[in-house]
C-alpha cells in the first residue's frame, strides 16, 4: 500500500511540475528585470526593400527600351505612392515596443529598455521579443502560419515573452493584448481614456492566441473624430488605420448616387418581387 501511494505521489508530483507555465520577471520592486527586443531589420524595412524591387522588376520588363535617367525618374514616380502608404501607417514592430515601454513606466514607474537584436539568435537574457522574426527562431512559424490575418500570439516561452502576428498589425496587437492582461484598458481616446493599474512588480505567464472575428472593426465617425482616435481604435484591436499593403473599401453617403444610377439603368438592376 506503502509503495502504491509513493508512486501515486510520484506522478502526482511529476504531473504537476509538467503543468507550471513558464514565467517571465518583468518589473521587480520598481526595477526592470528584462529588456524589450526589436529585430535589426523590422518588418516596414523589409517590406520597403520588396516593394521598390517590385516595382524595379516590372519597370525593366514592361520598358525595356527606358534610358537610365527614365529608369530612375519612373522609379521614383512610383514608390511616391509606396512611401506615402509606409508614412500613413508607420513602423508598427516600433510602436508596440514604444507602447510597452510607455504603458509598464506608468505602471511600475520603471523604464524598459528598448533594444536591436538579430532575429536569427535568440538573446540569452530574458527578453521581450518583438515580431514574427523572433516567433519562428522561437519555433512559432506553424502556429503563426495557422493564424488568420491580424490574429496573434503572445507566449512566454524560457525566458522570453513573444508577442508576434503574422504580420506587424498582428504584432501590434499582441503588445496591446499583454497590456491589457496587466489590466490596461483604452476606454477613451487620449490619457483622460487610459485605465491602468499601480504596481512595482510585474511578471507573466501569458499563454495566448487570439484572431480576429470580422474583417472591419471600428466605428464610423460621422462628424469626424480627434487625432487620438486612430491610436485609439489600434489599441483596442480595431482598423480604422489599414494595414500596409491593405487595401480600403471605399464607403461614404456619396456611394448613393453610382447606386441610384444602377438602379436605372435595367443592364446593372435587379428586379426583386416582394
Amino acid at each position: 500500500m506503502k509503495k502504491i501511494l509513493s508512486v501515486f505521489l510520484a506522478l502526482f508530483v511529476c504531473s504537476t511540475a509538467i503543468s507550471i507555465a513558464d514565467e517571465l520577471s518583468v518589473i521587480k520592486d520598481g526595477t526592470p528585470a528584462c529588456s524589450i527586443v526589436l529585430p535589426s531589420q523590422t518588418e516596414l524595412d523589409s517590406y520597403a526593400e520588396m516593394k521598390k524591387k517590385e516595382v524595379e522588376d516590372y519597370i525593366k520588363k514592361h520598358n525595356p527600351g527606358m534610358t537610365p535617367d527614365e529608369f530612375t525618374k519612373t522609379i521614383e514616380n512610383q514608390m511616391k505612392a509606396i512611401n506615402g502608404d509606409m508614412k500613413r501607417v508607420g513602423d508598427e514592430e516600433k510602436l508596440a515596443a514604444e507602447e510597452l515601454q510607455t504603458f509598464l513606466k506608468k505602471i511600475s514607474g520603471a523604464t524598459v529598455p528598448v533594444t536591436t537584436n538579430n532575429p536569427a539568435k535568440l538573446p540569452s537574457e530574458p527578453s521581450i521579443l518583438i515580431g514574427t522574426s523572433f516567433a519562428k527562431t522561437a519555433g512559432l512559424e506553424k502556429e503563426l502560419s495557422a493564424l488568420k490575418k491580424d490574429g496573434f500570439i503572445c507566449r512566454v516561452k524560457g525566458n522570453h515573452l513573444i508577442l508576434s502576428g503574422q504580420n506587424a498589425r498582428g504584432t501590434l496587437y499582441a503588445a496591446y493584448h499583454f497590456l491589457e492582461s496587466l489590466g490596461v484598458r483604452w476606454v477613451m481616446p487620449g490619457e483622460f481614456g487610459e485605465i491602468f493599474p499601480e504596481t512595482k512588480t510585474i511578471a507573466t505567464s501569458i499563454n495566448a492566441t487570439e484572431n480576429p472575428s470580422c474583417t472591419d472593426r471600428y466605428w464610423w465617425c460621422t462628424y469626424g473624430q480627434g487625432k487620438e482616435y486612430a491610436r485609439w481604435t489600434l489599441r483596442n484591436k480595431g482598423n480604422f488605420v489599414k494595414a500596409l499593403g491593405e487595401p480600403t473599401v471605399a464607403q461614404g453617403h456619396a456611394l448613393s448616387h453610382p447606386l441610384a444610377w444602377g438602379a436605372k439603368n435595367p443592364k446593372y438592376s435587379v428586379k426583386v418581387k416582394v
